[in-house]
């Protein structure tokens, strides 16, 4: 198969090849298919399917059943409790050894969309996103829009501080009001020293959730349960509120 075929595309490979090995051999009907891939069998279970892959696999399972076989797909999550388990992982271990014949039931056709993705998602300009390890996004459900506004930008870093107006329009002093250090949104999320005491309300917090705090950069993209990562963002919102940057966004 095609080496950056999905975890779906090879479980709908399989099952083109459970189908053709019922369809050429009689004394297997009635036979049931167990697939650990819900996703390939609800698919299969739409009328219209635009892919190649599903509806050739409609079509053998419609033979089938007017050469009178009898199959039935059962979704079985991880093959749990089946005699041949262990054999079949040995078995998809040897499939990705060099010189294993590739399934023909698979077109590069079928598997465009998901290389072409995977293409240009290693072409993006996050070294984080194009390694496959997107940082999380930040849930409409936990923030208004104000507030999920402010986090995003602060995130791009959209934020209008002195320095970027300066260097964007030259249009005021680079330098922070406050300290007279130039002014970036890294300065008045962790340097700034008029802002250090709500600073430290803030680092409290992420540490008080085990959570990093060290730059910008920690307090912005966080890992851990959505719950968490939520506490964490009101507490750098607050921050924002209390030492008044909103103004200087």
């Amino acid at each position: 198969m095609q080496r950056l075929a999905s975890s779906t595309t090879a479980e709908v490979a399989a099952l083109h090849l459970a189908a053709d090995l019922i369809l050429e051999t009689p004394d297997l009907s009635p036979a049931v298919v167990l697939s650990d891939s819900r996703a390939a069998l609800t698919t299969l279970r739409r009328v219209h399917h635009t892919l190649p892959m599903y509806a050739n696999m409609d079509s053998k399972l419609r033979q089938a059943r007017e050469f009178g076989r009898d199959i039935l797909l059962q979704w079985l999550s991880s093959h749990v409790g089946i005699s041949g388990n262990e054999q079949a992982d040995q078995l998809a271990r040897q499939a990705h050894a060099d010189g294993t014949p590739e399934c023909t039931a698979i077109s590069p056709f079928d598997v465009a969309r998901h290389n072409i993705k995977a293409r240009i998602v290693a072409q993006h300009p996050d070294a984080r996103v194009a390694a496959g390890k997107a940082p999380r996004p930040i849930s409409s459900r936990d923030f208004d829009l104000i507030d999920r506004t402010t986090l995003l930008r602060m995130r791009i870093g959209c934020i209008w501080t002195a320095e970027r107006m300066h260097r964007l329009r030259g249009t005021i002093s680079p330098l922070c009001k406050d300290c007279g250090e130039v002014e970036t949104l890294d300065h008045l999320l962790m340097k700034c020293p008029a802002l250090s005491k709500h600073r430290k309300a803030m680092e409290a917090s992420y540490r008080h959730l085990a959570l990093p705090c060290e730059s910008a950069q920690q307090l912005l993209f966080l890992a851990g349960p959505r719950e968490k990562m939520g506490r964490a963002f009101r507490a750098l919102l607050q921050f924002v509120r209390d030492a008044q940057l909103l103004e200087r966004f």
